[in-house]
């Protein structure tokens, strides 16, 4: 020992700097060689440094007989040591640095400046983080403690094995895995539910510190084999109440999760008295004792077993609730959660969820991670989601055993290791070369207990967003990630959505889609005003904000984009002051509005996407929502505690002034509209809405050549290659390789490396040409198109291709018109909606608006395809007569679903006599769409319809109906009288009639 404090003397001596805390890397170095790595005595001699004991050593003129003492006392309140340890930590110090170091380190002061203090105490900080990354004495460490100044503590001298051998050793990793949840313990709010029991049945207050650290290491004996068939058996040096109380918490957890299970006879823990082995939480001469820590290390130990599989019923209920009580505020679930969360639990497959917005989605993930051993990682669409689901869980749940994977802080994933209970990750992260390898692994060994995929929407090939990290997710997933379930959970799912995410994850029982709670925004009030102009917009939105202010409410602003954010925002005039601008980049405005400080954010959609803002009054929509679904997605901000809310959506008429036409037309071409919107040199919302419909894709002849360049670039690669892209054009290539593997050419491509310095991203494309021939790529390009509903043409087109320039340009013909068309459709569908239900006052309360968008977002498959079949095959008339007879929302929404993935003329026909009925809308594209179509065999049919239900629509509307018709007629060159016959014979004689045949007579008589 003395040769080792010499050496340490002499070093310091001759390089008196290296006591600077900025070359604490360097003094940790010299203590691992004089100590030969022992680091439980480097770290002892290293926590000397931030309790502030060196310093005072170096800075104290005279030592008197008390120093010692005074120094083992510094160290023992702020790092919890014992007296022996503090003792020796501060002798070995006071011999280090004599007489000899105190001059070196004077001459060293002298020849350099004094440091900042603010500077010095962040190197304090950051020398603490990496050394306590690199230096933890000898023992298991847990990072949790119960009060503000308990960092956590090491458990010495159990004696770890590799194997649990105890049955059930699954129910006890979920326990002792849950018990970490929180590394900051709030002792009069957050003990367990028997331990509180348990107090108001005692004379004196528990202190829950103790049994906590008791319960840890009674799990820890468990998990290594210390358990001989129930009983544990050692000598406890404290209180043999406390080791009661930390059973009976154990034993009620045990006994819980064993019924969950339907364990018959669930292994409820016993205490034996056994001096061979002694326990203690004060000293260390112990066999298992406790070391204090005092550092900000927060990663977990985490226990993986093999997974668990529930029985849950009805009556499992109050286990389930016990646990949320636990975790939460709460101790009831909302409507919903716990069927959702016992299909979950119970199954063992894949799932999809869907509940409306504000109903607790992320509570049910967050408690199927904590029943499972093994991690949970959430894929989430954006940075903003995850970090306000951090927030939350932290805020709401007292969880902080999360983690969020993100370039920048976890840049290199080449060596992850799981240390946390829940990740959050974005695709893009997910897609990473290195991360993949570790997932791989991972589930390879079953040690992911669940993969949630939050907004899982956003996956499919018909989100309005084309982003291809998400639409190969499926793939990594489906590939990597085949020992793993899936639970996904949306809001706003509709047929299309659900059916294209059954494809891609493979689901093949639709009782795996669980939607148990209908869409119910009945404490919404409504109001959808049409504007003349942008002033008029910007007018009634700032009157509706100031009359929220004098009721003091919060209100969320969507615009289409932060320019019109900024233009709302300079309106606001003498309330500013209480405004935000949401950019994407820069999240203050958010967390501003998120804590109070302002009442009112305005943001683009980006911020729509499941962030969870307890306290929002009112959703105003300055512009068109692009569909129902988005729409339905970003009302869902407000009320969502169940209080009452308003939204209000102002948009500009539909008139030549402000629209042009032919964007309204069903039947336009993709190539025209974006024609039209690249021509058109002010923009406005309807020009704002057809630029995020169409995903600010080039025209057709730009992707082709993007396309053929990108082939062109990756053509010769055999097997695999790493090629440097521009980091600016990385969107755009990053779409050319999507297409490239739907089309099956490249087989998978992922990322590698960031360098910002040259502005390129390093990519890792793969295809394997000794397997691939262009027969099979003709085939999976056929199989992709079908799966989304292709048309029977494309796919024949495919099969008489040539070359893969000729696949690459079928599929982006089929791309622009195919999948163009159902965005559009769903706008126009949208648009139709709010004329429907366009009023002059600012709030109204329709309980039709409700039933329409519930029966919109209701999901039975079973329903939609009878549906289909039923009304392809209805004659005109039949289908006119159905509509008359009355129908419920339901059919309609179904049917309106069906059209905007495959258009069809009697279905177009369906919806076109609908809005003209029950909505008293002439939809007039719609009608011209029909007219482009119908073929001249069914005329007869057609017309019967008309005449069906010409007594249905009113006299404005028949006035437009006969003007169509009549140039249908002409155009066709059918026979008037015939036609006019037809509509009159069993209709009442009316104003159209007499004018009609007033006319006539005038021809004839020369009037």
């Amino acid at each position: 020992m003395e040769n080792q404090t010499l050496m340490i003397q002499k070093e310091i001596t001759d390089r008196a700097y290296i006591l600077n805390i900025k070359n604490r890397k360097l003094l940790n170095g010299l203590l691992s060689d004089c100590f030969f790595n022992d680091r439980a005595k480097v770290y002892q001699l290293m926590t000397a440094i931030d309790c502030g004991v060196v310093s005072k050593i170096l800075e104290t003129e005279i030592r008197d007989e008390f120093l010692k003492e005074r120094l083992a006392s510094d160290i023992m309140n702020k790092s919890g040591y014992d007296k022996k340890t503090a003792e020796w930590i501060a002798d070995t110090w006071l011999f280090c640095i004599d007489n000899s170091v105190i001059e070196a380190w004077n001459r060293y002061l002298a020849e350099n400046s004094p440091e900042d203090e603010s500077s010095i105490d962040e190197e304090i900080n950051q020398a603490h983080r990496k050394t306590e990354e690199n230096i933890l004495p000898h023992g298991i460490f847990i990072p949790c403690g119960v009060g503000n100044e308990d960092k956590g503590f090491i458990i010495q001298g159990l004696h770890e094995v590799k194997e649990c051998s105890e049955k059930h050793e699954s129910i006890y990793a979920v326990i002792f895995n849950y018990l970490q949840r929180n590394s900051n313990i709030d002792e009069k709010n957050h003990k367990p539910l028997i331990v509180k029991q348990l107090e108001k049945q005692s004379t004196y207050e528990i202190d829950y510190r103790r049994i906590y650290r008791l319960m840890i290491i009674i799990l820890l004996m468990v998990k290594n084999n210390y358990l001989q068939d129930t009983v544990l058996s050692f000598d406890y040096d404290g209180d043999d109440e406390e080791i009661t109380i930390a059973y009976k918490c154990l034993n009620k957890y045990v006994a819980l999760i064993s019924r969950l299970c339907r364990v018959k006879e669930p292994k409820l823990l016993k205490y034996q008295r056994n001096s061979k082995l002694t326990i203690s939480l004060n000293r260390s001469n112990s066999d298992i004792n406790i070391l204090e820590y005092s550092g900000s290390r927060n990663n977990r130990m985490i226990w993986y077993a093999k997974k668990l599989i529930y029985h849950i019923t009805d009556e499992s209920k109050p286990d389930l609730e016990y646990i949320l009580e636990e975790i939460s505020e709460y101790k009831s679930f909302n409507a919903g959660q716990f069927e959702v969360l016992k299909e979950m639990l119970n199954t063992q497959a894949h799932t999809v969820c869907i509940m409306p917005t504000g109903s607790g989605k992320s509570l049910i993930f967050y408690l199927c991670a904590i029943l499972q051993p093994g991690v949970s990682f959430v894929i989430s669409p954006t940075e903003l989601l995850i970090k306000d689901q951090i927030r939350n869980l932290v805020k709401f749940h007292k969880f902080d055993d999360v983690k969020h994977l993100e370039y920048g802080k976890d840049e290199d994933f080449k060596n992850f290791v799981p240390q946390h209970k829940i990740y959050y990750l974005t695709p893009e992260i997910f897609q990473n070369r290195d991360l993949l390898k570790e997932f791989i692994s991972l589930n390879t060994n079953k040690k992911i207990a669940n993969l949630v995929l939050d907004e899982v929407h956003c996956i499919s090939n018909w989100s309005h967003d084309f982003r291809p990290e998400y639409l190969m997710l499926s793939t990594y997933l489906n590939h990597y990630l085949d020992r793993t379930y899936y639970k996904c959970f949306t809001a706003t799912a509709n047929y299309s959505v659900i059916k294209d995410i059954k494809n891609q994850l493979q689901i093949k029982n639709d009782e795996n889609i669980i939607s148990p709670v209908k869409l119910e925004k009945d404490t919404i009030k409504f109001s959808f005003m049409s504007c003349e102009d942008v002033s008029e917009m910007i007018e009634k939105s700032v009157n509706f904000l100031k009359k929220s202010l004098v009721k003091g409410q919060k209100t969320l602003v969507f615009t289409k984009n932060e320019n019109a954010s900024k233009m709302l925002f300079n309106s606001l005039d003498d309330i500013k002051y209480e405004a935000a601008v949401y950019h994407k980049n820069d999240r203050a405005a958010y967390r501003s509005f998120a804590e109070d400080k302002c009442s009112i954010l305005l943001a683009s959609d980006e911020l729509g996407i499941g962030i969870n803002l307890s306290d929002v009054h009112n959703v105003l929509h300055f512009g068109l929502p692009i569909s129902k679904a988005e729409f339905v997605q970003e009302i869902g901000r407000a009320g969502r505690n169940g209080e009452p809310a308003s939204s209000l959506v102002v948009y500009l008429k539909c008139n030549s002034r402000n629209v042009i036409e032919r964007l309204l037309h069903r039947n336009n071409e993709t190539a025209e509209i974006i024609k039209i919107i690249q021509q058109e040199q002010i923009a406005n919302d309807y020009i704002d809405t057809y630029k995020k419909i169409i995903g600010n894709i080039e025209s057709q002849e730009e992707f082709i050549s993007l396309l053929v360049d990108t082939y062109n670039t990756v053509k010769e690669i055999d097997d695999h290659r790493e090629i440097d892209f521009n980091l600016k054009n990385i969107d755009k290539i990053k779409k050319c390789l999507f297409i490239h593997f739907a089309i099956g050419f490249v087989n998978n491509w992922s990322f590698c490396d960031i360098d910002r310095s040259k502005g390129t991203i390093k990519m890792l494309i793969a295809i394997k040409r000794e397997n691939q021939t262009f027969e099979e790529i003709k085939e999976k390009t056929k199989n992709y198109l079908y799966l989304l509903g292709g048309n029977k043409k494309s796919i024949s087109l495919v099969g008489h291709a040539k070359s893969i320039e000729e696949i690459l340009n079928i599929y982006i013909e089929w791309y622009y018109n195919h999948f163009i068309y159902h965005h559009k459709e769903q706008f126009l569908d949208m648009l139709s909606f709010f004329e429907a239900y366009k009023t002059d006052k600012e709030i109204i309360g329709r309980k039709e608006i409700h039933n329409r968008l519930a029966a919109y977002f209701s999901l039975s498959m079973l329903e939609i395809s009878q549906d289909e079949a039923k009304y392809v095959n209805l004659s005109f008339k039949n289908i006119a007569e159905t509509i008359i007879a009355g129908l419920d929302y339901k059919t309609v929404s179904n049917i309106q679903r069906i059209n905007q993935d495959n258009h069809n003329v009697k279905l177009d026909f369906f919806l076109f006599i609908y809005s003209l009925i029950c909505d008293d809308e002439f939809d007039v594209s719609r009608i011209m769409r029909i007219f482009e179509i119908i073929d001249t065999d069914s005329y007869i049919d057609f017309l019967e319809a008309i005449s069906t239900m010409y007594e249905k629509v009113s006299d404005n509307n028949k006035f437009l109906l006969f003007n169509d018709l009549c140039k249908y007629v002409e155009k066709i060159n059918s026979d008037f009288p015939t036609f006019f016959d037809m509509i009159f014979r069993q209709n009442q004689k009316d104003l159209i009639y007499f004018g009609v045949m007033a006319k006539r007579l005038n021809l004839l008589f020369g009037g």
